[in-house]
């Protein structure tokens, strides 16, 4: 199955919505203490940082304000380098910058939405 860019996009929309979701409610140390949704919110963010990966440039150019780079390392990381991952870090990536990446994103969506001749998948 062949995707394009709009589906890679999707999942990044769909995986940050679900970050946010799974800590609604939660503080930094409820976060730390809930090893279910520390795994959670890692294997979201690998998918996004995997999904930003197979966005052309061109895309992830008309928003600049996406780190595109930061997300595909810190998927590295989580991946790779997984006994160096700070809570507090992965907290901050959550609850801090994953709502604002999620509101960029959607805004990219909608962009590309209204300058394409289809509808852009849901996620």
């Amino acid at each position: 199955m062949s995707r394009d860019s709009s589906h890679f996009l999707a999942d990044i929309e769909t995986s940050l919505g679900l970050i946010v979701g799974f800590i609604t409610g939660l503080d930094e140390d409820g976060f730390r203490d809930d090893v279910r949704t520390v795994a959670a919110v890692e294997r979201q963010f690998q998918i996004v940082g995997d999904a930003v990966k197979q966005v052309p440039a061109d895309i992830q150019s008309l928003a600049p304000a996406i780190p595109w780079s930061l997300l595909a390392r810190f998927r590295d990381v989580l991946t790779h380098l997984y006994f160096r991952v700070d809570v507090r870090e992965l907290w901050n990536a959550a609850s801090v910058e994953a709502p604002l990446i999620l509101a960029d994103v959607r805004e990219l969506r909608l962009k590309l939405e209204n300058s394409a001749d289809g509808p852009v998948p849901t996620p």
